[in-house]
């Protein structure tokens, strides 16, 4: 089945466009699984469309043997932006700690371009908070780029960003807040976890 399922794709005599069908693939773990997907998600010469499909296949089925071939692949600006985003969403996701701190460089921009973030968001999600500092973190964080809408780095500040600062990282975080720019000319995005520190600050005002 996953044989001809990889030649199906391989062929695009299918598409991976069917809403849902990433919560199928868990079904095709076997094995000798990672054996059968390692070439397609590592062959350059293989499209998008069934790499794609291999590298979700492997974080459905938490094929952590593949990880070290995927963080490669992540990190490696040779390689086609959305392979590399998909990539680095397998890895935010089934990779292990020692695996996950290797996307720190997508964090912090020095793994090529990062056309809308993408990459960025999904660093942050295997980084943050256990791999990366609240100083660290506040450095980076900049407002999204306008040609991106509501995707990982979005999400990772509007939902995951507060949810890990302790009651004394408030004072650094109240700075970043203090430093940013009129909250008229910043995305709703960024705009909500300034929102969210303040009140977690209001919180605990009995801390010197």
């Amino acid at each position: 089945l996953v044989d001809t399922l990889l030649r199906l794709y391989d062929e695009e005599k299918l598409l991976d466009w069917e809403w849902g069908i990433y919560g199928h693939y868990k079904k095709l773990s076997h094995p000798c699984l990672a054996e059968q997907l390692r070439p397609y998600i590592c062959e350059r010469t293989k499209g998008d469309i069934v790499r794609r499909v291999a590298i979700n296949i492997a974080e459905a089925c938490e094929l952590q043997i593949l990880q070290d071939d995927l963080v490669n692949i992540a990190l490696d600006p040779s390689q086609p932006q959305l392979i590399r985003e998909e990539a680095a969403c397998a890895i935010s996701r089934i990779g292990d700690d020692v695996t996950k701190v290797k996307l720190k460089s997508l964090v912090t921009g020095e793994a090529g371009d990062d056309i809308d973030d993408e990459l960025k968001g999904y660093g942050l999600r295997a980084v943050w908070p256990n791999h990366i500092t609240p100083k660290e973190l506040f450095a980076i964080l900049t407002p999204p780029k306008e040609n991106s809408f509501y995707r990982t780095y979005q999400h990772f500040l509007s939902e995951n960003l507060v949810q890990h600062i302790q009651p004394t990282d408030l004072p650094l975080a109240l700075k970043w807040v203090e430093k940013q720019r009129s909250l008229h000319n910043l995305s709703h995005h960024f705009k909500r976890p300034m929102d969210d520190i303040m009140l977690q600050a209001w919180e605990h005002l009995e801390l010197p």
